[in-house]
């Protein structure tokens, strides 16, 4: 069975107004009504893990520990999405912490659910390294946003409808800062990654029928990565 790797944003799990439950909700419907894929689910920190991070750097200024801060977030959001999967999935009952681990738990359970894994990358740099250990050739990134932009400056600069590796490498390079808790359009580590191995990148935003849409195959609003 082909899996399907989800790179799911924290700010979209829980934002300023609180946890969204209406969003996952909706979100676990849609994985529940594609029975003929495998998903693995990797969830980010989004403005909580900054906040911790923020409220850290008063006591230490080691990146290292404020990444750890961060990767414990992104468990705690992916803690709270598989409790709300367990009801109508077919979920692995556990939050997966290794690569080993997500292989066992990719063949024997249609979803699994993992956080942040090591230092010094995102979420998005671990989907991709799931997608590798699984063999998966998609991976869809979930954020606010549904195109990548050639600067950070979204309302200045034209969305990319489609593009190469080596494009979003370029882009990734100019605002991948490695800070932790940095926010930016995809982690570099995860682009090369995605380059060595062919893996399609699809970015979309929060609508769920955007999602269906490249689950199904179809167009999408949003930008393509090695398609």
């Amino acid at each position: 069975m082909e899996t399907i790797c989800i790179s799911l944003g924290g700010s979209i799990l829980i934002g300023s107004e609180g946890l969204n439950s209406s969003y996952i909700e909706k979100f676990l419907d849609t994985i529940a009504s594609y029975k003929k894929f495998n998903f693995i689910i990797v969830t980010g920190g989004g403005e909580m893990a900054r906040k911790y991070i923020s409220f850290a750097k008063t006591f230490t200024s080691n990146k290292q520990e404020l990444d750890d801060i961060a990767i414990a977030v992104t468990r705690l959001n992916a803690m709270v999405l598989l409790q709300a999967a367990k009801r109508r999935l077919d979920v692995n009952p556990n939050i997966i912490t290794t690569i080993s681990d997500m292989k066992v738990a990719n063949s024997q359970h249609r979803v699994a659910i993992s956080g942040g894994l090591y230092p010094g990358i995102t979420t998005d740099a671990v989907a991709v390294l799931y997608a590798e250990a699984v063999q998966a050739r998609k991976l869809i990134n979930i954020s606010n946003v549904s195109y990548v932009h050639e600067t950070s400056d979204i309302k200045k600069s034209k969305p990319i409808k489609k593009m190469s590796y080596d494009k979003l490498i370029e882009i990734a390079t100019k605002y991948d800062s490695r800070n932790p808790g940095s926010n930016f359009v995809f982690d570099l580590v995860g682009c090369e990654l995605a380059r060595r191995s062919g893996i399609e990148i699809y970015f979309t935003n929060t609508e769920i029928s955007e999602l269906r849409k490249i689950l199904d195959g179809k167009l999408h609003n949003g930008t393509v990565v090695g398609v």
